[in-house]
């Protein structure tokens, strides 16, 4: 029996504090020819999880477009300090490398873009320090129990996520059930994802991105026409 019922996916973050820490490494020297190690400074952020109960919840899909959204670190900052945890790690205090939670838009990205059956052959995990990580989420989310609630006449199923990636991973998982298409954004400063709901070939999002880059075009092709004409 097929049956539609509407789904909600809620983010329940544990309560956690972000703050900026960098931690020294010893990593390979590259100009030496990895002949010899030297000590780097790597840039990063450290969680510290609290015992007083999260409050609120938040719309997972909304969490989504927040995370592929982000552009510095500033605003990965502030988006850690509100969804709390940010995967599926034992609680308590853990430090996390910055180039690792932007390396999290690429894994998500390739997933929302490409059929679950095809993950592991693109090489997600392949070459990645925090590979088990990425597996474990993907196995933790459809583990997810669902939980059916009635409003008066309104019916809907919920599914609740207690990190960030979880939280993103079923939505992902939910949008693949219904055989949604997405892409990303073609300008190269927005990035944003948006569902394919025709046979239009879109790669803009929307029309004020589309028409900012043919601005961006004709600007730069006028550009090029005047150095041309001044080495006359």
């Amino acid at each position: 029996m097929l049956v539609s019922i509407p789904i909600r996916v809620l983010l329940h973050p544990a309560t956690c504090t972000w703050k900026e820490k960098s931690e020294t490494r010893v990593v390979l020297d590259p100009t030496s020819g990895h002949s010899r190690r030297v000590r780097v400074q790597v840039e990063g952020f450290l969680a510290s999880e609290r015992k007083s109960p999260a409050v609120g919840y938040s719309d997972a899909w909304s969490v989504r477009e927040q995370f592929f959204n982000l552009s510095t670190k500033a605003e990965l900052l502030a988006f850690l300090q509100q969804v709390g945890r940010f995967a599926p790690q034992s609680a308590g205090e853990e430090w996390w490398e910055l180039e690792t939670l932007w390396t999290w838009k690429r894994v998500l990205r390739e997933t929302l873009t490409h059929s679950p059956a095809r993950w592991k052959t693109l090489k997600l995990m392949g070459g990645w320090e925090q590979a088990d990580l990425v597996e474990r989420a993907l196995n933790d989310a459809t583990t997810m129990p669902i939980r059916f609630r009635w409003q008066d006449a309104l019916y809907f199923a919920v599914i609740e996520a207690r990190d960030a990636v979880t939280a993103m991973i079923a939505t992902i998982y939910i949008d693949h059930l219904r055989k949604a298409k997405f892409r990303f954004c073609a300008r190269h400063d927005c990035g944003k994802a948006f569902e394919l709901t025709s046979k239009h070939k879109r790669i803009y999002c929307d029309f004020y991105c589309a028409h900012l880059e043919s601005l961006r075009r004709l600007r730069k092709g006028i550009r090029r026409r005047n150095r041309q004409v001044g080495k006359r």
